[in-house]
């Protein structure tokens, strides 16, 4: 078992699984969804919340060893009646988010699930790489 220290575990997962996200600043109405990655023996689980988005507004695609999540949440626009918004503070917009899962990942690898705004995706660990030394002789 390896021990890693508490300070540079946050270091450690961004190195497992980095991230290439837009700010939210660079791209009016998009936003990228809050996720947890839990380590478990068989592999990976990435859990993002997705609220108020509908299944089928959900794309996930992996290319080139990224897999990115993007999904769409509509702005309600329900006319109100009686009384108006005090406070907006619901998004709507476009979720987008990547992960480097690695080159020897493919889409067959990953399973889905999404139920009440949480996707949850079941990844497997990376192949350990075996270094070998093979000695070259000189003739």
């Amino acid at each position: 078992m390896h021990l890693i220290p508490h300070d540079s575990f946050s270091n450690w997962i961004e190195n497992l699984f980095p991230t290439f996200n837009v700010q939210p600043s660079e791209m009016a109405g998009f936003f990228a969804p809050q996720v947890d990655i839990e380590e478990h023996e068989g592999g990976y689980q990435l859990i993002a919340d997705l609220p108020g988005v509908k299944k089928e507004d959900i794309s996930i695609t992996l290319e080139d060893g990224i897999l990115t999540l993007r999904a769409e949440r509509a702005e309600e626009t329900k006319q109100k009646k009686l009384g108006k918004v005090i406070r907006h503070e619901r998004r709507s917009g476009s979720y987008a988010r990547s992960f480097s899962v690695g080159a020897d990942v493919t889409e067959k690898d990953i399973q889905a699930t999404f139920k009440d705004g949480v996707l949850k995706l079941n990844l497997p660990k990376p192949k350990e790489v075996v270094s070998s030394s093979h000695r070259i002789p000189v003739h």
